[in-house]
């Protein structure tokens, strides 16, 4: 499994009577919303673009794997690429560092209270620390976007699973090096977590099919059983302190992604693929119906600040676009995945703001859908998966408002404010 510099990698509602609107979301709002604040999604500044290690020499048995991928990916390295073999201790080191830019803590201390809130994490994740020990328990190397360089735990010779790691990271280097995968850090920059979470799941569906094509070229049964003991012991399950939506949200990329690249590749073949590199998907949507891209691209819907309607004390703390992906994830929680999966398709867009008040969260989330049918479907599975809990759902005409929030006092002045 991979990361570039950016670590990714990621309610019985209250039934209102049927005059209850919800405008359109597209449509003008009597309070024009205010831009996203700066300060909501700030991070640390990024490290200085300074370059990797000298290139030296492989060890032959590395520089034939980077040759074996080169092949079955069907590009060529331009510049020379340094993989850095290091110790579990290093590797988390080092993958602590990025987390804390890419996910830090004030940034996730604010999330995490509006997902708790919506019912995606038990009240008392630590959502920051959560992160941190999901990759402690699952990754084993990852491509450095800025300096070049492989990072996995290994030797310069390489056991069957380092070699899949390997794989996995040169495929990385080889779509960077011609396509430029910094795009994510600067996604990532602009809080834009939606086309985020499409960019990440390209490339790791790139990374992993080209891995597993290198695997079934050139690693014999036996070999292939051996790297499959290897990782027996070396990932283990996700420690308690990871809600499983954390990680069922940091996974998605690999498996989603994968499913996605394959579409192209059945549709174009590796120039296909490639062209996807250069016009990126923009939704989970798009990754998860492959059949969709490129065309079907999201409305863009900006949710107004309700701060000083709610009334004294209420802050805005967190903004965050939406997507099919998170919905399926967060229904998976409580219901099948069939139901899960009917629910959060028609997405066409989503948004959320949350505020905040001593230990009071309110969460006002808006959607769109592709019709009046699949608008419903989503209101009535948010009304039976929130069941008992403060929330209301309100439906517009192929739009549904969803008012989630911590108590039912800091629910109706949500109402309140909102117009509900």
């Amino acid at each position: 499994m991979s990361r570039s510099r950016r670590a990714v990698a990621f309610s019985a509602a209250a039934l209102l009577s049927a005059c209850t609107q919800l405008d359109p979301p597209t449509a003008a709002s009597p309070e024009p919303p205010a831009s996203r604040p700066l300060t909501l999604c700030d991070r640390p500044p990024p490290p200085s673009e300074e370059p990797g290690p000298e290139p030296e020499e492989l060890p032959a048995a590395i520089q034939e794997v980077a040759e074996e991928v080169e092949g079955v990916r069907g590009l060529t390295y331009r510049t020379a690429v340094v993989p850095e073999p290091l110790t579990r201790a290093e590797i988390n080191r080092r993958l602590r560092e990025s987390i804390d830019r890419s996910f830090p803590q004030g940034i996730m201390g604010r999330r995490q209270r509006a997902w708790i809130a919506m019912g995606a994490l038990p009240a008392g994740t630590d959502l920051h620390q959560a992160v941190l020990d999901y990759a402690g328990s699952q990754f084993i190397g990852f491509y450095d976007t800025v300096s070049g360089e492989i990072v996995f735990i290994g030797s310069e010779d390489p056991s069957p699973l380092e070699e899949l790691t390997l794989a996995h990271e040169l495929t990385h280097a080889l779509d960077d090096q011609h396509f430029g995968l910094e795009r994510a850090d600067a996604l990532e920059a602009g809080c834009e977590e939606e086309e985020l979470s499409a960019y990440l799941a390209l490339a790791e569906g790139s990374a992993r099919t080209f891995e597993q094509r290198w695997a079934v070229a050139h690693l014999g049964p036996a070999e292939l059983l051996e790297a499959a003991n290897e990782a027996a012991g070396s990932f283990t399950a996700p420690p308690a302190s990871v809600p499983p939506f954390v990680g069922s949200l940091l996974s998605f990329p690999y498996p989603n992604g994968q499913a996605f690249v394959s579409a192209l590749l059945a549709r174009g073949g590796v120039a296909q693929l490639n062209d996807a590199f250069r016009d990126p998907p923009v939704s989970t949507e798009q990754i998860l119906h492959p059949d969709k891209y490129p065309g079907d691209k999201p409305l863009d819907l900006a949710v107004p600040d309700l701060s000083s309607k709610l009334g004294e004390g209420w802050t805005l703390v967190d903004e965050m676009d939406v997507g099919e992906g998170w919905l399926r994830l967060l229904f998976d929680l409580r219901l099948s995945s069939n139901e899960a999966e009917a629910a959060a398709s028609g997405w066409d867009g989503g948004t959320y703001r949350a505020w905040a008040n001593g230990s009071r969260t309110a969460v006002l989330l808006d959607t769109v859908w592709d019709g009046e049918g699949e608008a419903e479907e989503f209101a009535v599975t948010m009304e039976t998966f929130s069941d008992g809990e403060a929330v209301s759902v309100v439906r517009g005409q192929g739009a549904v408002r969803v008012l989630f929030a911590t108590d039912r006092s800091a629910l109706i002045a949500l109402e309140t404010a909102a117009g509900v």
